[in-house]
Order: structure tokens, then C-alpha cells, then sequence
């Protein structure tokens, strides 16, 4: 895809540099090139943006791409009628007419805005220095040209006036463009649209000035940014055409923020006033207006301050979210390792401490104990009184096992009603003692509906070491889940001890 368009721009423009030699020593043949080109690149502009049109699903896009592809049109009729019709308004309304077109059509493109204050003042700083750099090239190129050319002409005037005017507002249009969150896949779309933009302005910006500076003769170069600039618009509708508008989740861009292009933007337009300045202070050939230029420094000094407070403004929301990132992460990481129901570790969490941990007690030869607790006729409780009443038993339990045991014990839930009690440093003997503590403070538990039936909640234990019983994460796992199960055959409400020989079966 990016191929293509790439071929759809680069071959036109290719051809159109390789004339330009021919028809320098041709002036006929420049201006039938010239002609053609302005004819024939808005033509092909026109064909893609309405085999667009008649492709894309999305409502807003489709306006969007109307409206610019109005501004094609018009802008194309604006580039030939500047090219026979002399002496005339009428190109000075197309060219308004298309440039208004351009804006609204490149507004309405979807997209949105951040809406946070920092990210809303961004918007407005990037706003300001776009605005702030095209008045001061205006004021450097155009202005000075106007006021002091004699006997210029009132339409020549008035170019000058329109195109840096233009100009500036086309600008301001392409960084609220670029500044809001879109689709991944509408990055290459706004890229050909900027570029489009930033052709039509370069090309109005040279021909005015040299219009200014009373010389006809425009270069074929320059008036063929024009239309180059129309044929970028028409890529950009075959791009979005070809691009469905049910696109994953995954495509979208998440960050709101206003992105570094915008960022990108706001310092060329800066470097770019900058250039005319200090041309006119290097070059001693040049003209100086101290007028315009003072206004100029003055202008590019406050430039690069909101410069400077964009990026304190970017660095500040950038520690935000870095802090905000911070903070999800460390909650999908909780959530990730626990139940949900219960509060305790999940499955895999116990799975892979319990991994750590034996890996730890075979190194420095420690003891480690496991206790695998099942609650008994759960199914009753559940069939009796209710899932709901089930789930609060649940929860009772497991706030119950994690007061019963140390700090760096780790309690879980292994599924349904079974527990699992990790105990680093401890023995056999020992855990043994804790799960008959465990047994008496679970039937402690007092529940509404169980006491109105002077029922109580029981547990079946089993209790397995490492290195007594098992030398094996899973050895020892396995061990306490049939000792648990021996305490249930042998009739509930018991610890159940793992054996060696459970070990030699299972390990």
C-alpha cells in the first residue's frame, strides 16, 4: 500500500522536474507544460477522491472528502485561470473559495481533541506559534514588498495580501489536524494532506513574492507545487478508500495528547521565520526595513518562549502519565495474581511462588510446607442457602486463613472451595499444628443462615514438607492434595499428613 502511494506521487512530480529543463529554453513549451500540468494532476486528484467517495463508509469522512475534493476543483480552475486569465479578480476568488473549501474539509476530518486543560493549552500554544510564524514571514517577505514597490499594481497588491493570508490560516488548520488522536491508519492520509498543504502554500508564498518583487516570470518548479499539492489530496483519498473503517481495537491510538508532529510543525514554522531575518542581517547586498525587522525579532522571541513552555507543559503531562501508567500497571499486575472473589492469590500466582520457593529450600537445604485445605459439603451450602450465600462463606474463609497465618505465608485459592497455605521455613510438625488451627478458627465463623440451622463450616486438611515428604514442587503439591483427600475418606474435619509412601506414588 505505501508503494503505491508513493508511485501515485513521485512519478508526476519525477516527470514534471525532467521537463523543466526542456521548457526553460522554451517558454511555449513551459507554458504548455504548465497548462497541462494544471490541467491534467487536478483531473487525476478529482477521479481518486470520487472512486473515494463511493468507498468509504464513514459519514464524516465522506464529508470531509467532498468538501476537499470541492477545494480540488476549485483550486485547480484558480491555477489555470492564473495562467490566462491576466489582469482579472477572478483567480483571487477561486483562490479564496478553495482554500475555505480546504479548511473545512480538513476540519471535519475525525479525530479528538485532548480533553484535559494541559492538553487543551498545547493545542492552543501550537496554535499561537504556527499563527505567530506566518505573520512574521508575511511581515518579512510580503509587507515590505508591498508597501515600498512604486507603481505596483492593485491585483498584485491584493496576491500578496491573500496568499501569505492564506497561508496562515492553512497553518492553523493543519496543527488542529494534526494534533488530534486518531486511528494508526489515518497517520499516512493527514502526512499527504500536510504535504499537499505545504505545497499549495509554498507555491502561493514564491509566486507572490516574486510577483512583488515585479518579476512575471515564475519558475515552472513553482507552478507545479500546485498542483502536486491537489494530486497529494487525491493519494490521500486513495488511502482512506483503501483502508477499511472497521479496523481492531488494537489500531487505535490511545494517547490524547497532542502528539510530537505537532510538536515538529511548531519548529519548522519558527526556523522557518527565522531564515528571512537572518538572510537580511548576513546578506549586506539585502535591503533592510528596521520596521519589519525589529517587529520580526520581537515576534520570533515570543515565538520561542511558548516554545519553551510547550515542552514544560509536554514534560509535565509526560511525568502524569508516566506516574498514571505506573499505577495500571501495578494493578493489572495485582489483578492478574488474584481471585477475584476472594481477594487471595490466584492459582498461578501460588504455582509460581511455590516454584520460587522450593527452588529456594533445596539451595540453602531450608524446610518448606504446603497445606491444601478443601471446605466439606460446600455443595450443600450452595444448594441450600444459595450462590450468594456461598460466595459470603467464601470470602469468611478466606479472610479467616490469611488472619491465621504469618506474614510471609502465602494463602490462595487453588478453585472452587479449595485453599492452599504456602509456608516457608517450616516443618512438617509444624504446619501440621497450624492447620489444626486452622481447622478450629474456620469453625468460628459465624454466618446468619448457617447458625439458624446450627450448622458451622469444616475443613479437611492435608499437610506435606519439603524435605520430610517430597523433594518436588509438584511431589509436595500433589502430596498434601491426597493427604487432604485421606482426611476426607477418614471422615472430615481433620489434618491429613503426607507419607513417604504418597511420595513414592506421586513424586
Amino acid at each position: 500500500m505505501y508503494w503505491k502511494v508513493a508511485l501515485l506521487i513521485t512519478i508526476p512530480a519525477i516527470l514534471s522536474i525532467f521537463l523543466m529543463p526542456w521548457a526553460v529554453l522554451r517558454p511555449d513549451v513551459r507554458n504548455l507544460i504548465a497548462d497541462s500540468i494544471h490541467l491534467l494532476f487536478p483531473l487525476l486528484a478529482l477521479g481518486w477522491i470520487a472512486i473515494g467517495l463511493s468507498a468509504i463508509e464513514d459519514r464524516r469522512k465522506r464529508l470531509s472528502w467532498l468538501f476537499i475534493g470541492s477545494s480540488v476543483l476549485v483550486s485547480g480552475a484558480y491555477g489555470l485561470a492564473g495562467q490566462l486569465v491576466i489582469g482579472s479578480w477572478w483567480p483571487e476568488v477561486l483562490l479564496v473559495t478553495g482554500f475555505l473549501l480546504l479548511w473545512i474539509g480538513i476540519l471535519l476530518r475525525p479525530g479528538q481533541f485532548p480533553g484535559d486543560l494541559l492538553g487543551k493549552l498545547v493545542i492552543l500554544l501550537d496554535v499561537l506559534i504556527s499563527a505567530g510564524a506566518a505573520a512574521a514571514i508575511t511581515v518579512q517577505l510580503s509587507f515590505p514588498s508591498l508597501i515600498l514597490t512604486p507603481g505596483l499594481a492593485s491585483l498584485a497588491r491584493l496576491h500578496g495580501l491573500l496568499i501569505p493570508l492564506m497561508a496562515l490560516l492553512t497553518l492553523v488548520c493543519i496543527n488542529l489536524l494534526l494534533l488530534r488522536s486518531t486511528p494508526r491508519h489515518d497517520t499516512i492520509p493527514h502526512v499527504l494532506l500536510v504535504l499537499g498543504c505545504g505545497l499549495q502554500v509554498v507555491s502561493g508564498m514564491w509566486s507572490a513574492y516574486l510577483l512583488l518583487m515585479g518579476n512575471r516570470d515564475v519558475p515552472l518548479l513553482c507552478l507545479s507545487l500546485w498542483p502536486i499539492g491537489l494530486l497529494c489530496y487525491g493519494a490521500a483519498a486513495h488511502w482512506d478508500a483503501s483502508w477499511p473503517d472497521q479496523t481492531d481495537l488494537l489500531e487505535q491510538q490511545i494517547d490524547p495528547f497532542p502528539s510530537i508532529t505537532g510538536m515538529l510543525v511548531s519548529v519548522a514554522l519558527v526556523l522557518a521565520a527565522l531564515m528571512p531575518a537572518l538572510y537580511t542581517l548576513v546578506n549586506p547586498l539585502a535591503p533592510v526595513q528596521p520596521g519589519p525587522l525589529i517587529f520580526s525579532f520581537v515576534l520570533l522571541a515570543g515565538l520561542i518562549v511558548l516554545l519553551l513552555i510547550r515542552q514544560v507543559l509536554t514534560f509535565i503531562h509526560n511525568r502524569r502519565l508516566y506516574a498514571s501508567l505506573q499505577y495500571l500497571y501495578r494493578r493489572m499486575a495485582q489483578n492478574a495474581a488474584t481471585d477475584p472473589l476472594t481477594g487471595l492469590a490466584n492459582h498461578g500466582c501460588f504455582m509460581e511462588r511455590l516454584e520460587q520457593e522450593i527452588h529456594r529450600a533445596q539451595r540453602y537445604h531450608h524446610p518448606l510446607a504446603v497445606i491444601f485445605a478443601d471446605l466439606d459439603h460446600f455443595k450443600q451450602v450452595n444448594d441450600t442457602y444459595g450462590h450468594h450465600a456461598g460466595d459470603l462463606a467464601l470470602q469468611k474463609v478466606s479472610r479467616t486463613l490469611e488472619h491465621s497465618v504469618r506474614d510471609i505465608d502465602l494463602v490462595a485459592r487453588y478453585g472452587g472451595e479449595e485453599f492452599v497455605v504456602l509456608l516457608p521455613e517450616t516443618t512438617l510438625e509444624h504446619a501440621a499444628l497450624l492447620a489444626e488451627r486452622l481447622l478450629f478458627n474456620v469453625s468460628q465463623i459465624q454466618l446468619p443462615f448457617l447458625e439458624k440451622d446450627r450448622r458451622r463450616l469444616t475443613l479437611s486438611c492435608g499437610v506435606a514438607a519439603f524435605p520430610e515428604t517430597c523433594a518436588t514442587a509438584n511431589g509436595l503439591l500433589n502430596g498434601a492434595d491426597q493427604a487432604m483427600y485421606r482426611a476426607k475418606y477418614e471422615g472430615r474435619d481433620q489434618v491429613g499428613l503426607a507419607t513417604l509412601l504418597m511420595a513414592g506414588i506421586i513424586h
